[in-house]
């Protein structure tokens, strides 16, 4: 499970989006160097 925030929240328990894709651990995470909203992930 990865856990994304806001780098503008600022406050003490800010709001956390959680995304579930992967049935087994996350091996490595990437964001896409021209438009870094979109984050790759993978898992066995």
């Amino acid at each position: 499970m990865i856990g994304v925030i806001r780098l503008e929240n600022q406050v003490r328990n800010p709001p956390v989006i959680k995304l579930k894709s992967h049935t087994s651990p996350i091996l490595d995470l990437s964001f896409n160097p021209c438009y870094s909203e979109i984050l790759a992930s993978c898992s066995e």
